[in-house]
């Protein structure tokens, strides 16, 4: 006469066991979801401490670090051009109170070069500034000096650190509106990496989003923290 309840015991045992064992994979399940619809969301990227010191200015040094830097990471130039662009980088990094190991990283990720010819889309020298963004800090295009072109593309990187929300925390941030522009920056936030390579309107997006040789933002600061010896200033403090 018991078999009977033993037999409904089991079944609703075994009907627990299947339920519990069924809601963690349907749990996970949902987590890998969320997690590749995030991946696809734009990084907030919020700056961390700067905690490697800051070396004194020294002219000839600085300037004979910088040309050893720019050798070591592979700058194609010519010993006497790579020495010019030595010199201007480490002398208006100096005169604008800019960091030079980041300034150094930034031109290595646009056009480490001494060439002030304007290319397709009007970028022109190291920091390839265009003729809207040399406007947006006052400056003359096209540059007419490596200097003058160095000089611009710091004051847009100023400009943009202290005039934008998204970028006053976020070094990577300032980077890619620089790259994207502001508007550009803007739909990227909003659409972030959802779409195929390939599609991409802006080459800073696409590199972001890891269809290009490397990513932009991670060659600044990578070439950037391989420099310490070129640290002249604090990353949070221009």
């Amino acid at each position: 006469m018991e078999r009977p309840k033993v037999k409904t015991v089991l079944v609703i045992v075994g009907l627990l066991l299947l339920t519990s064992a069924c809601t963690p994979a349907a749990v996970r399940t949902v987590k890998k979801v969320k997690a590749k619809q995030a991946s696809k969301k734009a990084p907030a990227d919020l700056d961390v401490a700067d905690t490697t010191p800051a070396v004194s200015w020294d002219r000839f040094a600085l300037i004979d670090a910088t040309d050893a830097a720019l050798k070591k990471e592979g700058c194609k130039l010519n010993a006497l051009e790579r020495r010019k662009l030595a010199v201007s980088l480490a002398v208006v990094a100096h005169e604008e109170s800019y960091p030079l190991d980041f300034l150094l990283g930034h031109v290595f990720a646009e056009h480490p070069s001494t060439d002030l010819t304007p290319n397709r889309a009007g970028a022109i020298g190291p920091l390839q500034m265009t003729a809207i963004a040399c406007k947006s800090v006052g400056e003359y295009y096209p540059p007419q000096s490596l200097d003058a072109a160095v000089r611009a593309g710091i004051k847009y990187m100023k400009q943009l650190r202290h005039g934008q929300s998204a970028a006053k925390n976020s070094l990577k941030n300032t980077l890619r509106m620089y790259g994207m522009g502001p508007g550009g920056f803007s739909t990227y936030l909003q659409d972030g990496c959802s779409r195929p390579c390939g599609t991409y309107p802006l080459s800073v997006w696409a590199s972001e989003c890891g269809c290009t040789a490397y990513v932009y933002t991670d060659r600044v600061l990578g070439i950037a923290r391989r420099h310490p010896e070129l640290h002249t200033q604090k990353w949070n403090a221009w």
